[in-house]
């Protein structure tokens, strides 16, 4: 029971963590990405293909996915990623709460 409860609490500070990638969220190119509480990521191209991935916890605590870590620095509700090893390189999300992206993701129906 001690083993359970130290994995909870492991999985609640990650989802603390996370909380500011948590969401529906669109890129200029057209994709639609939601992120779910446990740090999953799913997106939807413009002509119907997923993508999968998932974010992760650095060991300097930072938030990555793939090359990208998370700008916590920027105040405004997008959010920017910066691939680590070029810096000049930024993916960036605009929040999306529309019920046409929901459904869209839901059933992989091209744009």
């Amino acid at each position: 029971s001690k083993l359970l409860d130290e994995a909870e609490v492991i999985t609640k500070k990650f989802q603390a963590r996370i909380k500011k990638a948590r969401g529906f969220f669109q890129t200029s190119n057209g994709i639609i990405w939601y992120v779910n509480p446990e740090g999953e990521v799913k997106g939807l191209t413009s002509d119907g293909n997923k993508i999968r991935d998932r974010i992760q916890v650095t060991d300097d605590d930072a938030l990555q996915i793939g090359p990208f870590r998370l700008d916590e620095d920027r105040p405004c509700s997008c959010i920017h990623w910066i691939r680590k090893d070029d810096p000049e390189k930024t993916w960036n999300w605009s929040r999306d709460n529309t019920l046409r992206s929901r459904v869209r993701l839901g059933t992989g129906e091209r744009a």
